[in-house]
């Protein structure tokens, strides 16, 4: 569940900024929510104290608590990952947003082609999002967090799964049928005993049905069941 924090207090703004979450949003498979403030209070930040991934959209100029001020409190929350944009009406300020180092992700001016430039920052955001998102778990004993863009593919062994990435192989005990749950939509099916990344997909012979992956590596697990599947998937 991606969280977005639309901290806004034009109401007709806070209406922009929600039609471009959806309209960025609905076609994929991505559960989110959008919560809205026009002010700070309790609620916004105990949300800022929540896990999960979230990105921030905020107007510098709420009365009560600007948004550079809820963006200092965001970092100094310990969060440095989630993607914070900054909207403002006064372009003089955004030399001092940068001052700041907060690691903005872009200051927005409400009247240069606003929504446009908003869709393509959230776009972004979400590829932040999705390079951070991590599989978590155990085997042996041995705790195992792998950043999901690191994995080339997964194969079932047994009741167990290997996961291979880039550099290193791994055993799980999450079976090959529950893995999917803890995947994202870049992952698909090649075959019925292979999830590979589409992400880390460099070329796809089709006539041999042999796929190589960014690093060189390859695999002939390609099944006529799966291909053109894969092949939409890819193109699209």
């Amino acid at each position: 569940m991606i969280k977005f924090v639309v901290y806004e207090d034009n109401i007709s703004m806070q209406d922009k900024i929600m039609t471009n979450i959806n309209k960025v949003m609905l076609p994929s498979e991505n559960e989110y929510r959008i919560d809205k403030f026009i002010n700070y209070d309790t609620n916004l930040k105990k949300l800022i104290l929540e896990d999960g991934p979230k990105i921030y959209i905020l107007d510098i100029e709420v009365p009560n608590k600007s948004g550079l001020d809820l963006a200092r409190e965001i970092r100094e929350s310990g969060d440095w990952v989630s993607p914070i944009i900054i909207s403002t009406a006064h372009e003089d300020l955004s030399a001092r947003a940068f001052r700041l180092r907060l690691m903005i992700l872009d200051i927005i001016s409400k009247f240069d082609n606003y929504e446009v430039i908003l869709k393509e920052n959230i776009e972004i955001a979400l590829a932040i999002i999705d390079c951070r998102k991590k599989l978590i778990f155990e085997y042996n004993k041995i705790h195992y967090i792998i950043d999901l863009s690191d994995i080339l593919f997964i194969t079932p062994l047994e009741r167990k799964t290997i996961i291979t990435t880039k550099d290193n192989e791994y055993l799980s005990n999450i079976s090959f049928s529950d893995i999917l749950e803890h995947l994202d939509s870049r992952f698909i099916k090649t075959h019925r005993s292979c999830i590979v990344n589409s992400k880390q997909i460099k070329s796809i012979d089709y006539k041999d049905n042999i796929i190589i992956f960014t690093n060189g590596k390859k695999i002939d697990l390609l099944t006529l069941k799966y291909k053109k599947g894969l092949r939409e998937y890819v193109t699209n």
